[in-house]
């Protein structure tokens, strides 16, 4: 959607949608492979020839999306901008099927293609038109991504940590020793 002369190039690793974790539809192939379609399927919505590539790369996920050129005219770029819309609103709703389907929803009654009735219309307390914001609710990652794991704990605690678990390794007791056949000791260090 940034412009008519924009071009991409994707490498999907990470099963997402437009709002949140893809859910899969399809038992018949792989989950790899649907969203790898899934995937192919945004960039022809968006109107461009998709062209798919396996990348040499030392990874399990190493297929590419390349979308090099249009399959529309650039005096159709609004018409396909509604389409655009239409389609991550269809999105949207089989995020909300797919989270109501504990309660009984079926999920494919409405996502088995794009999705019809009222999940394609933004809601109504839309204050602003489909061509003025991308997707109603997104929330974009933060500037400074939150750290997660133990990368970044304070270094006094860390400190503390290795000072502790030294010490007790280096106060335990000693391992009963071993003689060789010679009468030997052969105690190593604990």
């Amino acid at each position: 959607r940034s412009s008519y002369s924009c071009c991409y190039f994707v490498l999907p690793c990470c099963f997402f949608d437009f709002h949140g974790k893809y859910s899969r539809r399809q038992s018949k192939k792989t989950q790899y492979r649907e969203y790898l379609d899934f995937v192919a399927q945004v960039g022809f919505v968006c109107g461009f020839h998709v062209e798919e590539d396996c990348l040499r790369i030392p990874s399990t996920k190493r297929v590419s999306f390349v979308g090099k050129s249009r399959t529309y005219a650039a005096a159709e770029h609004a018409l396909i901008d509604q389409q655009i819309t239409q389609f991550i609103n269809s999105r949207r709703a089989c995020a909300v099927a797919t989270c109501d389907r504990r309660v009984g929803l079926n999920h494919e009654d409405h996502c088995g293609g794009l999705c019809k009735g009222a999940g394609s219309e933004p809601p109504e307390d839309e204050t602003e038109t489909a061509g003025t914001i991308w997707m109603p609710g997104f929330q974009p990652r933060e500037k400074v991504e939150q750290i997660r794991n133990c990368a970044s704990l304070p270094r006094d605690f860390v400190d503390e940590v290795v000072l502790n678990v030294a010490n007790l390794l280096l106060n335990a007791a000693p391992p009963k020793s071993h003689s060789d056949k010679q009468g030997g000791n052969m105690n190593t260090w604990n």
